[in-house]
């Protein structure tokens, strides 16, 4: 696996080893990709030169190690194909992405909240019987109308809504639209509405 040199103060056909890169590849930004962790990538450097189709104009060249992925299941295979073939390697393992705090608990996040200055923390669910309201932590008193207001704020969150009886469209009707129950003596006209009896 060597190229020959092509610097113009070289000469030609001196073969020059390939330098390859071994790499963990790093997992999937859409998932956790628990079958990727225990892989290893060797991959050839690229030319840095490309050339260009004078028919087509597209990019290509000559190399064919560009598409070259060799994968292996321990680092230590890598190597070992590397140094049995004189290719020099060097090997990065991707940084650790930082992985998200736990979600808080419920009560983890009363007891952060219930500070001295804010407002009085619930020591149970308001739907629940028994339910109160308290000052966990010690600090100024918190005055009792806040604590009264907060708990009719409660209450009337929890209350069912008000019983409203369904409209009906016959009573809203007015003499002067649409008698639902005899079409045929309403009759349009510009102007004002005539009947016929």
């Amino acid at each position: 696996m060597t190229k020959p040199l092509r610097s113009p103060g070289d000469p030609l056909g001196i073969p020059v080893p390939l330098r390859v890169y071994i790499r963990r590849p790093s997992p999937a930004t859409m998932q956790n990709a628990p079958g990727r962790k225990t892989s290893w990538i060797l991959t050839y450097e690229a030319k840095p030169t490309h050339e260009t189709d004078p028919l087509m104009g597209w990019k290509g060249g000559g190399d064919p190690q560009m598409d070259v992925f060799l994968a292996f299941d321990k680092l230590q295979e890598a190597v070992d194909y590397a140094e049995r073939h004189n290719l020099p390697y060097e090997i990065s393992d991707p940084e650790e992405r930082p992985h998200p705090l736990p979600r808080p608990q419920t009560h983890q996040m009363r007891q952060v909240l219930s500070g001295p200055t804010m407002a009085p923390a619930r020591m149970e669910d308001p739907r629940i019987r028994g339910h109160q309201t308290v000052v966990t932590t010690p600090g100024p008193v918190v005055p009792q109308a806040m604590v009264d207001g907060q708990k009719a704020l409660i209450d009337k969150a929890n209350a069912p809504p008000p019983y409203v009886p369904a409209r009906d469209a016959v009573e809203d009707a007015s003499e002067d639209s649409f008698p639902a129950s005899d079409p045929p003596s309403w009759t349009p006209v510009t102007g004002e509405a005539k009947k016929t009896v």
